[in-house]
């Protein structure tokens, strides 16, 4: 999980982005997922303003697919 080791701001982004695939394939996350996705929002609400949280998510549903998983899994060189 991106928010695990420490780029909870990426996280922010790229649940935003998946949020708007499922909406637009007329779908909802499996139950697991929408947990994960609750319990990150609590994380981030604790740790993020609203006005951050309404950057990030408007940021996140801009990405392209190619973006999004760049955030998602970096070169191993930006794990480290």
């Amino acid at each position: 999980m991106i928010a695990l080791r420490g780029r909870l701001d990426d996280a922010a982004r790229v649940s935003a982005y998946a949020e708007r695939v499922y909406e637009g394939l007329g779908r909802r996350p499996r139950l697991v997922a929408r947990q994960k996705r609750a319990r990150l929002q609590e994380w981030l609400a604790a740790e993020r303003s609203p006005d951050e949280l309404t950057r990030l998510r408007d940021e996140g549903r801009r990405l392209t697919e190619e973006e999004a998983c760049a955030l998602a899994f970096p070169p191993p060189a930006e794990n480290a």
